[in-house]
């Protein structure tokens, strides 16, 4: 059965889309309406099948993802999407709202997480241009609720981590680097990275991705060219599960599997 999605006509007047290229506005509105869209605006779907359906190659479809997450007009993590702005263009009405609101109760923990930390928010932290407030801004909502305060502490390293300075880390990478560092203690009071003596997260994200780049190196047999990679990917492969390295002034395409294997001992050591 065919789904309605209302899309407002000022869409092709809206400044921020006037601003992208064709295959990006083609994108943004293929997020509002595709068929695996709902009524939340946070859905999962594979980056196969949006390059399918849209014709972008993956390199344009990185591109753009990579620019929307920066813009902080939507999030992808763990094959969802979510995007910022959806209520803008949609009307609901109660039955509806009810509907929004189990699809999100619904949704799985860490993606749960990333949604409430960085989408839902009051018209009053809005900036006026309609986009989030940095996490690093956040004011936690939660206060006035029952909710453990040590459990919001996580949500919001959660979303500190995609600030756009350090997206070009990668998803995978900073998915790992924040359940090492969110850890419990044995009391469940405190997590990991608070129980550190000192603590820059520029300077933890970089030292963490280097130790994956130096680890790959030991492995070549399992980079993957640009050609084998697409390879992969054409065979059903996700592109999610790979991350992009550097070795020897070349680009490289290697499983997450075989990166943090050989990370958990050193990281363990510096703690």
């Amino acid at each position: 059965m065919a789904k309605l999605r209302s899309v407002n006509t000022h869409f092709w007047q809206d400044d921020y889309i006037c601003e992208l290229p064709a295959e990006q506005k083609l994108l943004f509105l293929y997020l509002l309406t595709c068929p695996l869209s709902n009524i939340a605006g946070v859905y999962e779907i594979t980056r196969r099948q949006i390059c399918f359906d849209t014709g972008l190659t993956p390199e344009q479809l990185t591109a753009a993802i990579t620019k929307f997450i920066a813009d902080r007009k939507l999030f992808y993590a763990d094959n969802y999407i979510m995007l910022v702005n959806h209520h803008k263009n949609q009307k609901l009405n109660p039955s509806m709202e009810k509907a929004r609101r189990m699809i999100i109760k619904a949704l799985p923990k860490r993606v749960h997480d990333i949604y409430e930390s960085c989408l839902v928010q009051d018209a009053d932290t809005m900036r006026q241009d309609g986009d989030t407030m940095p996490p690093s801004c956040l004011k936690d909502k939660d206060k006035d609720k029952d909710k453990d305060k040590v459990e919001v502490k996580r949500k919001a390293f959660a979303a500190e981590l995609y600030h756009k300075d350090y997206l070009k880390y990668g998803t995978q990478m900073l998915q790992n680097f924040c359940n090492y560092w969110t850890e419990l203690n044995a009391s469940k009071t405190k997590m990991r990275y608070e129980l550190q003596l000192t603590w820059e997260l520029p300077r933890r994200l970089a030292t963490w991705a280097a130790r994956e780049n130096i680890s790959t190196t030991a492995k070549k047999s399992e980079l993957l060219t640009y050609n084998e990679y697409l390879e992969v990917i054409n065979k059903g492969g996700r592109g999610e599960d790979y991350q992009v390295v550097k070795q020897d002034g070349k680009t490289f395409w290697v499983h997450v599997t075989n990166v943090h294997k050989y990370t958990n001992e050193d990281e363990q050591k510096e703690t």
